[in-house]
């Protein structure tokens, strides 16, 4: 898996697909976190756009480096689907 690569303050759209048995589902709750080189976490609000798709968008400010996430449903679909990205260090 290709990790992508952002500079500070860009918007990224993170994305998930949650299935059953190979058919897009909702699940009963849908979470995201999103970890920042720092540490520190987020949970930035998914966005329902279809049957078993959701996407949120987040905007790393300030942190240079390695940010992972992980989606979490629940209930009728119970998954877990992590990733990554790398926000480049500003240029002064």
């Amino acid at each position: 898996m290709t990790t992508s690569v952002y500079d500070p303050n860009q918007g990224v759209v993170l994305s998930a697909t949650f299935t059953v048995g190979g058919t897009l589902t909702n699940p009963s709750s849908v979470t995201l976190t999103v970890r920042a080189p720092d540490g520190t976490e987020s949970t930035p609000t998914p966005v329902n756009d279809s049957t078993g798709k959701y996407h949120a968008n987040v905007t790393p400010t300030e942190a240079p480096g390695s940010y992972v996430y992980l989606w979490e449903g629940t209930g009728t679909d119970q998954a877990t689907i992590p990733g990554s990205f790398f926000v480049r260090r500003q240029e002064a």
